[in-house]
């Protein structure tokens, strides 16, 4: 494993290319994950600050919603695949 220093440094070379290079949904999967590494870190310092078990919360919950509508389109496209072939 990296020391703590190196892989930070790791990571911000991998943010810094997903800006670059990266999809609008790659771009915010990586700062979502930044966001989230945030909220986690200031929560082992200060585990009773309601206010960013709520941010983080909010965050899970925009992710979630983002990952089933992905997952309906994925299966209403499935469907009408199906039902096309069923038809021909």
């Amino acid at each position: 494993l990296l020391p703590e220093d190196g892989s930070r440094e790791l990571y911000e070379a991998y943010v810094s290319f997903e800006r670059q290079h990266g999809d609008r949904d790659s771009i915010e999967s990586v700062l979502a994950d930044k966001r989230r590494a945030q909220y986690e870190a200031q929560l082992r310092e200060a585990p009773d600050n309601y206010d960013l078990w709520f941010d983080l919360t909010r965050l899970e919950e925009a992710h979630a919603q983002a990952e089933a509508l992905a997952a309906k389109r994925y299966a209403d496209a499935l469907a009408d695949s199906e039902q096309a072939h069923l038809r021909d």
